[in-house]
């Protein structure tokens, strides 16, 4: 295994190839752009140094002895290692780009490529992680929030995003408007909110609301 250098919050690229002379020259380009990468010669190899946890991509070669990069995508599926991967192969063609994205597959790239295009292609897979990760850290914290409410703050949260009056939620939930003035208050409080529309988009962003 190859490894350049990176901190916790860097992107690494991860490839698996049993190609030597594609890792060494995967490992030049990616010197060359001062990318972050560790090698690897097989798709075992690869899945034993996933934890779950990484940052980046992965590029995954389609033919490759023992496990081949069909098998390895979805073996770290099933280990919900969530990484973009970008499938690579010198034989590619329609139906094996069919099967790499119905497994999961973010890209598909065949041998021999361009560099300013493997390096586009690089890009994009790491931006769609970090884009994940963000969206998956709002809707946790969103979550934490919404699950501080009390029940009755709870209730008063769930009408106020469907856009309903004070007066409405009072006669909905059989209380006075000066008491759903008081757990509006407490809600908007908690949440760090200042209107009704920011209220939506925080149970959009927990999943409350469905697109």
């Amino acid at each position: 295994m190859a490894t350049a250098s990176a901190t916790d919050a860097d992107p690494i690229i991860f490839v698996a190839d049993d190609d030597v002379s594609i890792r060494d020259s995967l490992s030049m380009l990616f010197d060359a752009a001062s990318l972050a990468y560790e090698m690897f010669p097989t798709g075992a190899d690869l899945l034993r140094r996933m934890t779950g946890q990484e940052v980046g991509c992965i590029l995954l070669d389609y033919y490759m002895p023992d496990c081949n990069g069909l098998e390895t995508l979805k073996a770290m599926r099933a280990s919900q290692v969530c990484l973009p991967v970008i499938m690579i192969t010198a034989h590619g063609d329609v139906d094996l780009a069919v099967q790499a994205m119905k497994a999961g597959a973010a890209d598909f790239i065949e041998k021999p490529w361009k560099k300013d295009q493997l390096l586009g292609v690089i890009k994009r897979a790491v931006a769609l992680d970090r884009s994940k990760r963000d969206f998956a850290k709002g809707q946790r914290e969103a979550s934490v929030i919404i699950e501080s409410f009390t029940p009755r703050e709870k209730e008063v949260f769930d009408e106020l995003i469907t856009g309903a009056p004070n007066k409405v939620i009072a006669r909905s939930l059989d209380i006075s408007p000066r008491t759903v003035e008081f757990y509006r208050s407490k809600v908007f409080k908690k949440s760090g909110s200042t209107s009704v529309a920011e209220l939506v988009r925080l149970a959009f962003v927990a999943g409350l609301i469905q697109p």
